[in-house]
């Protein structure tokens, strides 16, 4: 993924610890069965109800093919994340083709329950984190309009 660049609508982007911490999981996933690989597949898991949470990449083209999930996500209240790199995830899938996007599911023997948990709490932290700081940035962002629209108005006056 080097050299291209990031989808904005790709939100929240996983920085580089948090995307190696969910890889680790998702390896783990793997070998204990708790996974479901590719958009549909995710998106049954949501509409079944389970799920833990979802990861979906930021380099799909066209990206809209993977939006629903972070709705359907945020209306089952279940995090979900974005990583840079399908190739990064498919490899952590252990599948040679690229993954678009999976689910790490529940299980009676919860045998990984304890890292799901903090990765969870992780994602969980990382997205309001991101969300906080968004909202600061925008009311900045809006602080300064507002402030730059007042000061040509006063200008636009000086020069009548």
């Amino acid at each position: 993924m080097i050299g291209e660049a990031m989808n904005p609508k790709a939100y929240p982007l996983a920085d580089s610890h948090m995307t190696i911490t969910i890889l680790d999981l998702i390896q783990q996933a793997t070998n204990y069965k708790q996974l479901k690989k590719g958009a549909n597949e995710a998106t049954k898991t949501l509409n079944r109800g389970i799920f833990k949470f979802v990861v979906t990449t930021a380099d799909v083209e066209p990206i809209e093919i993977l939006l629903h999930l972070p709705l359907l996500a945020e209306d089952k209240n279940v995090p979900c994340v974005f990583v840079p790199s399908k190739q990064a995830l498919g490899r952590a899938c252990w599948v040679t083709r690229p993954v678009v996007a999976c689910s790490v599911t529940s299980n009676e023997l919860q045998i990984i329950a304890n890292i799901i948990a903090y990765v969870k709490e992780n994602v969980i932290f990382f997205v309001s984190f991101n969300a906080a700081v968004n909202c600061e940035t925008r009311e900045e962002v809006a602080i300064k309009k507002i402030g730059n629209a007042f000061d040509n108005r006063i200008d636009a006056k000086r020069t009548l």
